[in-house]
């Protein structure tokens, strides 16, 4: 795990360069600065909660309308009288829940994937199919695009299928 004596991290030009790979050709860990070596599958767990987190905030700013005066008044208060969500920021909300739903299942199946050793390798292409597709579900739920949505929900539920299969099976 980085500390903060390595903060802020290596520019992406810099991990990129100094990516192990694994004999099947997929990024198996990332280097930071002092070369400490971070997992990919920790490294995409932390990118969806920050895809989570920025899920949440936006949903929050649609609903709020946070770049109107009394959306600032909102955001700034407690929130006690939220207004009626828009057609838009009630898809966002949707969206930043379901996120966190299939987040929670995620992570509990990365952190049985380590404790049962599964190696590193087997783990990094079922993390990058959750993480690509619920980053394309995002975009997808809030414009309305219904079938689209549900297949990279689809995608996004295979990689999680693949890293049980890899935990209970491999």
């Amino acid at each position: 795990m980085p500390s903060l004596a390595h903060w802020p991290p290596a520019s992406a030009k810099d991990k990129f360069c100094k990516q192990l790979l694994t004999n099947k050709g997929v990024a198996a860990t990332i280097t930071t600065r002092g070369e400490q070596l971070v997992q990919t599958s920790a490294y995409l767990l932390a990118a969806c909660a920050l895809l989570y987190w920025i899920m949440v905030l936006f949903a929050g700013v649609l609903r709020i309308r946070a770049w109107t005066k009394a959306g600032m008044v909102i955001g700034f208060g407690n929130r006690d009288r939220m207004p009626e969500a828009s057609a838009i920021a009630g898809r966002s909300e949707r969206a930043a829940r379901n996120m966190l739903e299939n987040l929670v299942v995620f992570a509990a199946l990365l952190l049985a994937a380590w404790m049962a050793k599964v190696p590193e390798d087997e783990l990094t292409l079922p993390a990058q199919i959750f993480f690509w597709a619920r980053l394309a579900y995002f975009p997808a739920y809030v414009l309305g695009i219904p079938y689209l949505r549900t297949a990279f929900w689809a995608v996004g539920a295979a990689g999680m299928a693949m890293l049980a299969w890899a935990v209970l099976v491999g």
